[in-house]
């Protein structure tokens, strides 16, 4: 259960980066922004939540 807790705080901020990240863009000028952070940051969230479903599987079983 120690598992499943820490994905979900990793997942919990990795959503506020993702704020943070986005709030942070330039929409006028496109060219300056931290788009390779908003890139990793829907990545973490994205293997955050296959490895929620992962450890549910586990745990169920």
């Amino acid at each position: 259960m120690k598992k499943i807790n820490f994905a979900y705080a990793i997942l919990f901020v990795g959503i506020i980066l993702l704020i943070l990240n986005i709030t942070d863009l330039d929409f006028e000028n496109f060219k300056q922004g931290p788009f390779f952070g908003i890139i990793s940051n829907i990545l973490l969230i994205i293997l955050m939540i296959v490895n929620i479903r992962d450890l549910k599987e586990k745990e169920n079983n």
